[in-house]
């Protein structure tokens, strides 16, 4: 019986295929859609993560109330591991990177991490080959080795097995390689748990409790729950560890707790979540808008076929079976739907991959599985059951008699009419929440682009260059190897200017954070949070940032002369409001510091993000020291093109001869060192942005596919009707109505629709849009101008929906339509 039915259905639908195409192209879009963002809200937020039991790893943070959650020191680490009651392991980690060079072939930089040996038991990963890392590793002295990734060792190795025993040079020093670790050997928590960045080469973290110093939270910590301790349980075994050193250590450790979260939730930025659920809510509604539409049509086909289900009616078919078989061919074209927008799905996710932000964690997981799969055939099912059925109860309802001898007018009554305007009006109120919300996101985001940067990043070229440690071990080499990076880099025709800093706006890099005080003759009367930099005196000059009082570094500023900061406009307007920042110290870990200059505020330099943060952080109060003063072996270069050559690069976005110049600089002074990172410092500005960018941009197409089903939705009814309406229209204007009459008499019954759908979106809008606030910058979820902008789209697309219906029912010939009667 049941195969009988679904071949009747295929037939019924051969016998109206522009309906079922429209159809099926309707379902099988909103189909593909839910998948595709599905798959990427699976693999970000839902699937598990590659270890076992992942649901039991945390991360940890020290935090502080006016520094908020920083990582941890080595030995608040150690004694957190020994006193731990809830924790089965914990392990440390940081990530570092190395220089790998063997013979004459070119200098590599690769990511890896130091990491103890428990990282292994916390993560419960064992090596492919070789063994893992032991407490022997960590002793102070011990012989250097390493382990590497199976994607390193099949890149650079060929997965070549003699490897394990053998030695490799890494920043200049011999490392024997004990072992190879599967790619899912990665950092966890509020990194990437999955990019194209992952530590390739890990070395064991060495602890000498004699050198190290606990107010040098520098590393990552995670752990795993014993088995039946919850993460409440964990947080209270670890505040009371941390007030217990906080008592034994009060120099470091007064006034700083601890704080456990799940990996999963520590590895999300802000605005990852919101963002993911935003975009799964939108496709959501467009999804309920296809149906809808798709029920008008099932609507339109079974009013057509009234006479034969009357007829089966009256020949003894009982109601139940009716509705059966037409919710069975709304099924069966639902299913039809949901296969090829599953296919779709494969296709859209590609698409969403090239288009998804590089930070976002897990981006490599996206793809369409067997979870993915399920989800979209169980969308096409429901969708099937929800527009299937009003349709074939309506229909079930249906007087034989009169449907028979014509005498009624059967589902195209008065009742079925409302019935196809209610969905109408659901689908106007639908796409109305929804156009809403896109059109707040892409006020914000104009706005977020309009954010004042504070520097110039258009023809810069950003570096990471990293010096072994082996090569140059004492700070006057670290130096001089700048100094003369810096003058050659200087000298070249297609440099403007040269600088090196720890970190660049928005761009990788070392970010630190410190709290300073002011130095006055008697005592240290305020204090801050602030964002540390160290520079070379061409920072500013090459970033265009302003001096807006004193000067930058100098000849003056070398190692062994007093000390002096740069500050930035917030830092002094909180520490000195009245303007006389020159000349005044600032204290940091008990050394003074004398303040020559206050430079303007910059976005993009926020310590807590690697990359610097998004647009939508304010500028943090920053110090600036001198890098002639403290040399770092790890820094950013940075290089502003030439006049005519930076014209070029800002539409052409093309800095190879400077990338060119700086590889060469390098190579000039030492072969062995390699650039790292070579990219335009508008590439970072640009991902910093993907995240709204994307939201804005999928949002805005939703909204765009809601807003074109809602004027089909519109439309469809509107000349359905005038063709219901053919006989009273010839009639009324057999009588002496005038076009415009009939005009408006059309226009009026489908703008009413439209406008009450309007009406209650804008109710459902004002809910969701605070839903929202959080993705949202300077924009409030009621913004007048979004919501008169929204009415105005809906009541051109609504106006014209119906004008065309409305022009042909005024064309209607009387003599004719009365005749046919």
């Amino acid at each position: 019986m049941l195969m009988q039915t679904i071949r009747n259905t295929f037939r019924s639908w051969r016998r109206t295929p522009v309906l079922a195409v429209s159809a099926l192209l309707t379902l099988s879009l909103g189909v593909g859609f839910n998948a595709a963002v599905f798959s990427v809200v699976h693999a970000v937020l839902f699937r598990p993560l590659p270890y076992a039991a992942s649901e039991r790893l945390v991360e940890l943070f020290e935090v502080e109330p006016a520094r908020g959650a920083l990582r941890a020191s080595v030995l608040n680490y150690v004694s957190w591991a020994e006193r731990t009651k809830t924790l089965e392991a914990l392990a440390a980690f940081n990530g570092v990177s190395f220089n790998v060079q063997e013979g004459d072939s070119q200098a590599e930089r690769v990511n890896g991490a130091v990491v103890t040996a428990s990282l292994f038991r916390v993560l419960a990963v064992a090596p492919l080959a070789g063994r893992p890392l032991g407490p022997a590793d960590e002793r102070p002295g011990s012989r250097r080795v390493a382990l590497i990734s199976q994607s390193f060792w099949q890149r650079r190795y060929g997965a070549d097995p003699s490897l394990i025993g053998q030695t490799v040079p890494l920043n200049g020093e011999r490392y024997e390689i004990v072992g190879v670790v599967p790619d899912t050997f990665r950092d966890v928590g509020r990194s990437r748990v999955s990019s194209a960045a992952s530590p390739q080469i890990f070395v064991p973290l060495t602890i000498d409790a004699a050198r190290e110093n606990r107010g040098n939270r520098v590393m990552r910590v995670v752990g795993r729950l014993r088995p039946g301790v919850s993460i409440g349980q964990a947080r209270d075994d670890m505040r009371g560890i941390a007030a217990a050193i906080s008592s034994e250590f009060p120099a470091t450790n007064t006034g700083w707790s601890v704080r456990v979260d799940s990996v999963y939730d520590s590895m999300l930025d802000e605005g990852v979540r919101p963002s993911l659920l935003a975009l799964l809510g939108a496709v959501a509604l467009v999804m309920l808008i296809a149906c809808a539409n798709v029920s008008n049509l099932v609507l339109a086909k079974a009013i057509g076929r009234q006479r034969e289900l009357a007829l089966r009616t009256a020949l003894g078919a009982e109601p139940r079976r009716l509705v059966g078989q037409m919710l069975t061919e709304s099924i069966c074209l639902a299913a039809v739907s949901g296969v090829i927008g599953v296919a779709i799905s494969v296709f859209a996710v590609e698409a969403l991959r090239s288009w998804l932000p590089p930070a976002m964690p897990r981006i490599n997981e996206v793809r369409v599985d067997t979870v993915v799969l399920a989800f979209g055939l169980l969308v096409s099912l429901l969708s099937g059951i929800l527009f299937g059925t009003l349709p074939a109860i309506r229909v079930s309802r249906v007087d034989p008699l009169q449907a028979l001898t014509g005498s009624g007018r059967g589902v195209a009554g008065g009742s079925s009419r409302v019935l196809r305007q209610s969905m109408v009006a659901a689908q106007v109120a639908l796409a109305t929440t929804l156009l809403a919300g896109s059109v707040l996101l892409l006020e914000s985001f104009v706005r977020l682009q309009q954010v004042p940067l504070g520097f110039a990043p258009g023809g810069v070229l950003t570096g990471r260059v990293g010096l072994p440690r082996a090569a140059y071990p004492e700070p006057p080499r670290v130096r001089d190897f700048y100094e003369r990076l810096l003058q050659s880099l200087e000298a070249n025709a297609d440099v403007q200017s040269a600088a090196v800093a720890t970190s660049a706006p928005f761009a990788s890099g070392v970010r630190r954070g410190a709290v300073v005080g002011e130095r006055t003759t008697a005592s240290t009367v305020s204090s801050l949070s602030v964002a540390e930099h160290i520079v070379s005196e061409g920072y500013f000059q090459t970033l265009s940032i302003p001096i807006l009082l004193g000067r930058v570094f100098d000849e003056r500023d070398v190692a062994g002369s007093p000390s002096v900061v740069v500050i930035n406009q917030a830092t002094a307007r909180q520490l000195w409001p009245r303007g006389d920042a020159i000349g005044q110290q600032l204290e940091i870990d008990g050394r003074l510091h004398d303040v020559v200059g206050v430079s303007g505020d910059v976005r993009g330099d926020d310590v807590r993000g690697a990359t610097g943060g998004g647009l939508e952080r304010q500028s943090p109060a920053a110090i600036y020291f001198a890098e002639a003063q403290f040399p770092q072996s790890t820094m950013t270069v940075l290089l502003r093109a030439s006049s005519g050559l930076s014209k070029r690069t800002r539409s052409t976005n093309d800095l190879a001869a400077v990338a060119t110049a700086l590889r060469a600089a390098i190579r000039e002074i030492d072969p062995a060192v390699p650039a790292d990172q070579v990219r335009p410092l508008d590439d970072w500005l640009t991902e910093a942005v993907a995240q709204p960018r994307l939201t804005t941009t999928l949002a805005a197409a939703f909204a765009a596919m809601a807003l074109l089903l809602a004027g089909i939705g519109i439309y469809a009814v509107a000349a359905y009707s005038v063709g219901q309406r053919r006989p009273e229209i010839g009639l009324r204007i057999a009588v002496g109505a005038t076009r415009a009459q009939i005009v408006a008499m059309i226009l009026r019954s489908g703008l009413t629709s439209a406008g009450a759908g309007m009406l209650i979106g804008f109710a459902g809008a004002l809910a969701v849009n605070r839903l929202l606030a959080g993705l949202l910058f300077d924009v409030r979820p009621e913004d007048p101008l979004a919501f008169a902008s929204v009415a105005t789209i809906l009541g051109v697309v609504a106006l014209v929906a119906c004008y065309l219906p409305a022009m042909r029912a005024a064309s209607v010939d009387p003599l004719v339509t009365l005749r046919s009667q």
